[in-house]
């Protein structure tokens, strides 16, 4: 198992825990570095910290993240200061 900064991954990229955890966890750990969420409309969920912004589409029914979702999670914490 390798350490993919926040999300911990199984060899060959595959997530260790289940995706509808990775949602919910991505939403906290953001929060924790700082950046502030807020809702937008319909689906949208924002997060802003120091004047960078990145939004997401909450998932439907299930909190189920999308790979670009964590790769666009990873690029946001690596703008706001944080080592993703």
């Amino acid at each position: 198992m390798r350490s993919a900064g926040f999300l911990q991954t199984e060899e060959g990229g595959k997530p260790q825990k289940e995706r509808e955890d990775i949602w919910s966890v991505m939403e906290r750990l953001l929060v924790a570095a700082g950046a502030r969420r807020l809702d937008g409309a319909g689906t949208r969920v924002h997060f802003e910290k120091d004047g960078e912004i990145e939004t997401f589409h909450r998932p439907h029914s299930v909190e189920k993240a999308k790979r670009y979702q964590v790769r666009a999670a990873r690029a946001f914490a690596e703008r706001i200061g944080r080592k993703a």
